[in-house]
């Protein structure tokens, strides 16, 4: 942009199953874009979504979300662990992830993923399309230094 600042966005495509037992993580689908970082500026990286516990009557999802450049969790931040409850009195609760991290990377083309896996509980169904109230979203503001 004439600022010298371009955004990027990626919404989620369709909804993850976060299945129980399954600690590897995955992509979420949508989630993902490569991007040109040019030589003198610095990537500010951020993501939001929400997720759904499965469980039924009174139960709880746990689900761990990070933030991938390159296929690896940066070294500090870009992690977080966040859990979704339901019980017979309010019924399934919506969770929120959200996190933000600034980075400065090397010239070239890097690859920007927001990843989960369950951590603990009930499986959890994670994000969703344009018609969901949880649908997540990537965005990569490039900025100028």
């Amino acid at each position: 942009g004439s600022l010298g600042q371009s955004a990027y966005s990626v919404y989620g495509s369709s909804t993850m199953a976060c299945l129980n037992g399954v600690t590897t993580f995955a992509v979420i689908p949508g989630l993902t874009q490569t991007i040109n970082v040019p030589a003198g500026y610095s990537v500010l990286i951020s993501t939001y979504g929400g997720f759904q516990t499965t469980a039924t009557g009174i139960g709880y999802s746990t689900v761990d979300f990070g933030l991938f450049i390159d296929g690896s969790l940066p070294t500090n931040g870009g992690f977080q662990r966040n859990s979704a409850l339901t019980n017979n009195a309010v019924g399934t609760t919506l969770s929120i992830w959200s996190m933000s991290q600034s980075l400065s990377l090397s010239a070239g083309n890097h690859t920007f993923e927001t990843r989960a896996k369950w951590s603990s509980g009930s499986s959890a169904n994670v994000s969703g399309d344009n018609t969901t109230a949880v649908q997540g979203v990537l965005t990569v503001t490039l900025i100028k230094n």
